[in-house]
């Protein structure tokens, strides 16, 4: 076998590179190291491997939902669902789906809403605001039993905003941030104007935030786990305020604002360098009837989805913006509303309501091998005394693609 059709196979996805073995049998490598590989590829049955690399998803009882969030070790997720007219926190279990618990939140005259939810594992975060009156709470409910605790009142003309770090959750306010954890008290940390808190990055802890303190002017900033601002863009005209954000890793972030204007932005030193730009037409500022924000982030897959009410979803690549081909396992038709932060679980929205998809099997089988690392299996690893064949078929193919430590082939 030639060097370059070896690592031609070698490096594309594993369900074409054991579909191709059948076709170069007569190639088999020279080298005794490519010659195991060789075979434990030849052995797998294309079938199983074919299988393993479909998306499963099993239904959940929801037609729609507002906020979602993922427990830190992914057992379970936790949504603000209403039904009738109650509406209330519900917890799933994942991968299953089965749901575990369900509490009401208040109502009354002053009918409260949500914007923001954050799972602790042993408590939920809740942004509860009561417009009227620009009062904005943000309550904790501990386990066991889910107590409430409003841990901090506000007046505020603006949504706070609050997102997840790696054991904590940070919601902006009036020259504050206020951080917290599943007990205990909210540690205020002086910030600089009306801050918003867009996003979190879940590995290093950095948010993105927008701070409005002067009329018709918008500072942009990602900060760090401490609160210290890393880069920063003052907006200079409506073109350049942003509504929204979401990390592509600790050293990107993508926005979307006033003008339909889709951006990526390197995290640079004190600065935000602008890598792509996309100006999407105006019938595509439509959101769909669940899309919290109507862009998803894919992690792993450099890909961020774009829903669009009775017509296909469309992906855009995150580091050119180019409008790309549906993926695998996706496809056009399921539009991925929320992904755990590893890219481990999606909630998608199908026909009849929302479906929970365990992508840890199938975007293994579907991403090219150069590009996954001993860590992407993980997740999956975890799991791995309760998986089936074709999950273990498909472990034990990608670890001894992994173990080859050098270019392997005959010359």
């Amino acid at each position: 076998m030639t060097r370059r059709t070896w690592h031609t196979v070698l490096n594309g996805r594993l369900d074409h590179a054991v579909s191709a073995m059948a076709e170069v049998a007569h190639l088999r490598p020279d080298d005794p190291q490519a010659q195991a590989l060789f075979d434990q590829f030849a052995a797998a049955r294309p079938a199983t491997v074919r299988k393993a690399g479909r998306l499963t998803t099993k239904p959940l009882p929801l037609t729609s939902c507002s906020l979602l969030a993922f427990a830190p070790d992914l057992s379970e997720f936790a949504v603000v669902h209403q039904r009738g007219e109650v509406r209330s926190v519900e917890t799933y279990a994942l991968p299953s789906g089965g749901q575990r618990e369900s509490f009401p939140l208040p109502a009354g005259e002053w009918d409260p809403s949500y914007s923001g939810l954050v799972h602790l594992g042993d408590a939920v975060v809740l942004v509860e605001g009561h417009s009227l009156q620009r009062i904005h709470q943000i309550v904790r409910y501990r386990r066991p039993g889910w107590v409430r605790e409003v841990v901090a009142t506000r007046t505020l003309g603006f949504q706070p905003g609050m997102a997840a770090v790696p054991g904590a959750f940070v919601a902006g306010g009036e020259g504050e941030f206020l951080v917290g954890t599943a007990s205990g008290p909210v540690r205020q940390v002086p910030a600089d104007g009306a801050a918003k808190v867009l996003a979190g990055e879940p590995i290093s802890g950095r948010i993105a935030v927008t701070f409005d303190d002067r009329p018709q002017e918008q500072l942009f900033a990602v900060l760090d786990a401490d609160l210290r601002i890393l880069a920063r863009r003052r907006a200079t005209s409506d073109t350049d305020r942003i509504g929204s954000a979401w990390f592509c890793g600790p050293e990107r972030v993508q926005t979307y604002g006033m003008w339909n204007y889709l951006r990526l932005w390197r995290i640079g030193r004190g600065k935000l360098g602008l890598r792509g730009d996309r100006h999407l037409p105006k019938y595509e500022l439509q959101y769909g009837k669940s899309a919290p924000l109507g862009f998803t982030y894919v992690p792993g897959h450099d890909l961020v989805a774009r829903e669009f009410p009775h017509a296909p979803t469309r992906w855009y690549d995150t580091k050119r913006l180019d409008q790309v081909d549906a993926p695998d396992p996706f496809g056009e038709r399921r539009f991925p509303l929320w992904i755990s932060p590893g890219g481990e679980y999606a909630i998608l929205e199908g026909d009849d309501g929302l479906e929970v998809a365990d992508l840890r099997l199938a975007g293994l089988v579907t991403r090219p091998m150069a590009e996954l690392r001993p860590a992407d299996l993980l997740p999956l690893a975890r799991d791995e005394s309760r998986l089936g064949d074709d999950a273990k078929l498909v472990l034990r193919l990608l670890r001894a693609r992994m173990a080859q430590s050098r270019p392997i082939g005959a010359g």
